[in-house]
């Protein structure tokens, strides 16, 4: 499994958590905030990408928290699942790169 990032990410942009899984077979996949499921049947919200990855249309500061991405799958009869989590900080329009310039301060690169 490839684990998603955390993220930062401006109010009304589109965002897509990135989850890669591998098995034979092919794992189900879900995808969950704050510890429950989230319904990707509502396409105009969350949509299940590749059958794997996470967007979400359009943030709200709601979209705030915690994502765990959840493979699944069947060998004899065992069911296995890994997980992995990311955490999504949503900001206020306009308000990512002054976020970043603080939280990063300077850069220095010497030749």
């Amino acid at each position: 499994m490839v684990k998603p990032d955390n993220a930062h990410a401006n109010v009304g942009s589109p965002f897509t958590f990135k989850c890669s899984v591998y098995g034979i077979p092919h794992p189900e996949v879900k995808w969950l905030k704050n510890g429950e499921e989230i319904d990707t049947s509502d396409t105009n919200i969350f949509q299940l990408v590749g059958g794997q990855n996470l967007k979400i249309s359009q943030l709200i500061k709601e979209d705030d928290g915690t994502y765990q991405c959840m493979a699944s799958n069947f060998v004899e009869d065992v069911k296995e699942t890994i997980e992995a989590a990311a955490e999504l900080i949503v900001l206020d329009e306009g308000r990512l790169q002054s976020f970043l310039s603080s939280t990063m301060g300077a850069l220095h690169i010497g030749c």
